[in-house]
C-alpha cells in the first residue's frame, strides 16, 4: 500500500487535479470569459495568453461560485483516494469571502477574520502570505486541509473604499460573472 502525505500536504496537488479536469473536461470557457472580464475587456479584444494572469483566480469563481466542483466530484471523485474525496466534499460547501488580514505570521501563514467579525481564522499556507499586511481586505476562497485551511485559486486585494461594493455584490446571488464584474471594476477605478 502506497503512504500518501498528509491532506495538508496536498492541497495543491488536489488544486491541481481540479484546474487539470476544467481546463479539459468542465467549464474552461466559462472560466476563461471570468478571466477576460477580470482583465476588463470584451472576450474578443485580448488574447489567451493575457488571460493567464486572471485564470486562477477565474478557475476558482467557476468551480465554487458556479458550482462546477460539484460536477468534478460527480464525474472523477471515485478515482481519488477516500480522504481526497471526503476533503473535496468539504470544498463543495465553501465559497469565496472578503476578509481581512488581522495578523501575518511570517514563514507560518497568517489569520484572516471577515469584516466586522472578531473570530479569526489560521491560514497555514504561505505562498500568498508575500506582501500581505495587516488590516489589508482580500477577496479569497479558503477550503479546510484536514489541518486548517489554505488559499486555492487566486487573491484579490479589495480596496477599503470599494468595500461595500464588493458586499453588496455577495449579499446577493454570487456568480463567476457577477464577481468578475467586481473586481474587474475594481481594478479599474
Amino acid at each position: 500500500e502506497v503512504s500518501l502525505p498528509p491532506l495538508s500536504e496536498r492541497v495543491a496537488w488536489l488544486w491541481g487535479k481540479l484546474v487539470w479536469w476544467l481546463e479539459r473536461a468542465g467549464p474552461h470557457k466559462q472560466a476563461l470569459y471570468a478571466a477576460s472580464i477580470l482583465q476588463g475587456a470584451a472576450r474578443e479584444e485580448i488574447d489567451d495568453k493575457s488571460i493567464l494572469v486572471d485564470l486562477d483566480i477565474a478557475d476558482s469563481l467557476v468551480l465554487f461560485e458556479d458550482g462546477a466542483i460539484d460536477r468534478f466530484i460527480a464525474q472523477r471523485a471515485g478515482l481519488l483516494p477516500d480522504d481526497e474525496a471526503a476533503l473535496l466534499g468539504r470544498w463543495a460547501s465553501t465559497r469565496g469571502a472578503l476578509y481581512e488580514v488581522a495578523e501575518v505570521r511570517p514563514g507560518r501563514g497568517l489569520d484572516l477574520r471577515k469584516p466586522g467579525s472578531a473570530e479569526t481564522i489560521a491560514v497555514t499556507e504561505c505562498q500568498a502570505c508575500g506582501g500581505r499586511e495587516t488590516g489589508q481586505l482580500i477577496f479569497a476562497h479558503l477550503v479546510p486541509d484536514g489541518v486548517g485551511h489554505q488559499f486555492v485559486g487566486g487573491i484579490v486585494p479589495v480596496d477599503p473604499t470599494r468595500r461595500d461594493d464588493l458586499a453588496e455584490v455577495l449579499d446577493g446571488e454570487v456568480t463567476s460573472r457577477s464577481l468578475a464584474l467586481v473586481f474587474g471594476d475594481l481594478r479599474q477605478s
